[in-house]
């Protein structure tokens, strides 16, 4: 994500970018022709929901809390996008040269466990913005 937003309009672009990435991603779900996953199908609802709430933070300027549930649902969108990008990839290479998440759980669960990390750490360095934009602001 790029750098904590300054003003409402950047908020504001920052949202409508998230929502057009996700409903990119849901019409590329929605398009697949191949086994859909369940986990690019949880992204899209996760992210909806962060989304909703993003905006109703927003409303009620509630700025900082908005963009903090932006980039959460901005997170993801694009675990569920590298993900569907991976199984395409899969699915035009042919089953089982790329990547491989049906029934080996314990493939899955380092591959889950591997994108979490990432994914908490962008949180935690999403948080550190945030304590630091407060800080600043105190001043």
């Amino acid at each position: 994500m790029k750098n904590w937003p300054e003003n409402e309009e950047e908020v504001v672009n920052r949202l409508a970018g998230i929502e057009i990435l996700l409903d990119q991603l849901n019409a590329d779900f929605q398009a697949t022709t191949w086994r859909k996953s369940s986990l690019v199908e949880q992204c899209i609802k996760s992210a909806r929901e962060e989304l909703k709430l993003s905006i109703e933070k927003f409303i009620t300027k509630e700025t900082d809390e908005s963009v903090h549930l932006a980039n959460l649902a901005w997170l993801h969108v694009d675990f569920g996008r590298r993900l569907i990008d991976a199984e395409t990839t899969e699915g035009l290479l042919g089953h089982g040269h790329f990547l491989e998440l049906g029934n080996d759980k314990t493939a899955a669960s380092t591959f889950l466990a591997t994108c979490f990390t990432r994914m908490e750490q962008q949180v935690i360095k999403l948080r550190q913005s945030i304590t630091q934009r407060s800080k600043a602001n105190d001043k």
